[in-house]
């Protein structure tokens, strides 16, 4: 899967670009699902739906249930509607479930890129500078910690 994305970007990124890239190769396979259904080239469109849902799959194997609570479950909902959604595409021969399936990953994908960049943004906040007569034990007090 991970074939089709820049190696530098698998073994460089963090988990949330890893998400963000993830997300935009689905949406990049829908988007050619869509071309191909106007071209009638109904085994690629299925090709490209097949490989849209691999990545949703991913996707949804990668959820830590039990760390990520409520987040993690809803997305894992979401992620089995859109597997069904795409099934109901590939067998109606329809736009209209990859469309749907199109609005739902791209507004996943602007979360988590905003979730990224909020990381980049927490990460690249400076160290608050610490005075000379500062008691030791609030040395420190002013860093900001990203887990």
């Amino acid at each position: 899967m991970y074939a089709e994305i820049d190696e530098h970007q698998v073994l460089e990124g963090d988990p949330v670009e890893l998400v963000c890239l993830l997300y935009g190769k689905a949406l990049e396979k829908l988007a050619l699902a869509c071309r191909m259904t106007a071209l009638e080239d109904v085994q690629e469109r299925n090709r490209a739906i097949a490989r849209a849902s691999e990545i949703v799959i991913e996707l949804q194997s990668s959820l830590d249930l039990e760390q990520g609570g409520e987040v993690a479950t809803n997305l894992e909902r979401l992620y089995e509607y859109v597997q069904h959604r795409l099934a109901a595409a590939m067998a109606e021969r329809s736009d209209e479930p990859l469309a749907e399936t199109i609005g739902l990953l791209k507004t996943l994908a602007e979360g988590w890129r905003d979730a990224s960049d909020s990381r980049k943004g927490a990460m690249n906040v400076p160290e608050a500078p610490v005075e000379e007569e500062e008691e030791p034990a609030l040395a420190g007090a002013g860093r900001t910690w990203t887990v």
